[in-house]
């Protein structure tokens, strides 16, 4: 159920989903490729929260942060899904640089006449949308892009009531995450790969492994042991103090328990016992077992793949992993690819994200 209610909301949302809001602008700003529009800016994960303060100070507030603010999956110490900041019409009006972000949330309870967010939204939606919502379910949300800033992605979040808006934010949280992620991906693609891609060590991979894996310039071949068929990449982020590894090792395909939560849980454990036994110069990278490790059936491009996200431990020091357990159903083999990031800064998420995009490049 929980699947087909994502289902669900995305199409909502895609229904809802109108140009009106990206040609036309309630202060008469100028949008679309005419306007000559400045580069939206904003790092990945960054959300705007547009509405007014005594919205955000209530019920709907705390609703939208705890799915926008929630913990994101499996990390040392807890970092939300999405950096949340929240700024009122008024207080936007006053910090026009803030228009320029590259995501920006409207809410807006329609029952408040004399909100300013509302008549933001009457403005930019027009009153035949607004009352089909309110003559329907009560609650949508109408996507907009380009209206300050190219690149601009916005969301028009509205309900009649509070009780409503809560419903809304509830509905279509997994549609507004995917798509805010899709375009984070594009940034952080073009962030990972922005010196090139490591071609040579590419070509070893897919001679060792059968696997094609997109590897940004800057990694290089830290160790193979040929025995247990087993190699160990690593990029050093210096600027940063960001260390970037991947672990991978090729085993025989014997039968679908190894495609399993415990199945993929004993690779992992054996295959870094592989590199430790090989000198491998890398952490104790051990799952820390007072912490769950998440795993699901990850099909990537088109290959039968189970992953599995948690944290690592060595002493003090902790870091997030992800593993990726890849069938290879012309050659009868399983592909295991790990990446794990050690960072003495406390930001993790971002680097495990941009980690997990260069692990989801593969293909036979």
């Amino acid at each position: 159920m929980k699947s087909l209610g994502f289902v669900l909301g995305f199409a909502m949302l895609l229904a809802a989903c109108s140009n009106d809001a990206s040609r036309s602008t309630s202060d008469g700003t100028a949008t679309g490729p005419a306007g000559n529009l400045p580069a939206a800016h904003g790092g990945v994960n960054q959300v705007l929260v547009v509405c007014d303060s005594s919205l955000w100070a209530g019920p709907v507030g705390d609703s939208f942060l705890y799915y926008f603010g929630a913990p994101y999956l499996i990390l040392p110490s807890p970092e939300p899904i999405f950096d949340v900041q929240q700024t009122s019409p008024e207080a936007l009006a006053q910090q026009p640089q803030n228009k320029e972000s590259r995501n920006i949330i409207f809410l807006a309870n329609m029952g408040d006449e004399k909100s300013s967010t509302v008549r933001l939204l009457r403005a930019d939606l027009g009153e035949e949308k607004i009352k089909a919502t309110q003559q329907s379910v009560g609650y949508n949300v109408t996507t907009g892009q380009d209206k300050w800033a190219s690149q601009q992605q916005l969301f028009y979040c509205y309900g009649f009531g509070g009780r409503k808006l809560a419903q809304g934010i509830a509905a279509n949280f997994p549609a507004i995450a995917q798509r805010i992620n899709e375009k984070d991906n594009e940034l952080i693609r073009a962030t990972a790969y922005k010196d090139g891609e490591a071609y040579e060590l590419q070509d070893e991979v897919l001679a060792k492994y059968g696997l094609h894996l997109k590897l940004p310039k800057g990694f290089m071949q830290e160790a193979y042991d040929a025995k247990s068929g087993t190699m160990l990449l690593r990029k050093n982020d210096g600027a940063n103090d960001i260390v970037y590894d991947v672990l991978l090792r090729k085993l025989p395909f014997q039968d679908k328990s190894q495609l399993t939560e415990q199945g993929i849980q004993k690779i992992r454990e054996e295959t870094v016992g592989l590199g430790k036994k090989a000198k491998f110069n890398m952490l104790n990278i051990a799952a820390d077992d007072k912490l769950p490790i998440f795993v699901e059936d990850k099909p990537m491009n088109g290959i039968q793949a189970v992953q599995a996200r948690g944290v690592w431990r060595d002493g003090n020091f902790t870091g997030p992993f992800v593993s990726n357990l890849l069938l290879n159903h012309k050659t009868n083999e399983l592909i295991f690819l790990e990446g794990f990031v050690a960072v003495k800064m406390d930001g993790k998420r971002n680097p495990i994200q941009m980690l997990e995009l260069v692990l989801s490049s593969t293909s036979f």
